[in-house]
């Protein structure tokens, strides 16, 4: 459940910033992108870099740009609402995901 609410808040950012590009069917654009964005190996990157290069070489530099403002503020904003959304749907208090991702990240400095 929680990646569903993650897809949505991914979609509201980039229907907002499709809107403010003034692309064509941004909302519809926004959907496929999250959805592409919902599945485990791709992400917004697979659409949004390869689509600002193209845009960057055409000489748009302001879209490209603003693709990839898109880009990170997505990326930024999943990082952040991920891990609470994800721990709240696991019943995990807060106190015990901070434990956790601590010792993993100790855990996993110590293999290198």
């Amino acid at each position: 459940m929680a990646q569903f609410k993650i897809m949505g808040v991914v979609w509201l950012i980039l229907t907002v910033g499709f809107i403010v590009l003034g692309v064509g069917y941004g909302p519809l654009w926004a959907f496929l992108i999250a959805f592409l964005d919902f599945l485990p190996v791709f992400g917004t990157g697979t659409a949004l870099l390869p689509w600002g290069l193209i845009k960057l070489l055409g000489g748009e530099y302001a879209f490209a740009a603003g693709l990839l403002l898109i880009y990170v503020l997505t990326q930024v904003t999943r990082q952040i609402v991920q891990p609470k959304l994800v721990g709240d749907s696991m019943g995990l208090p807060p106190f015990s995901r901070c434990f956790c991702c601590i010792w993993d990240l100790r855990r996993t400095e110590s293999r290198e």
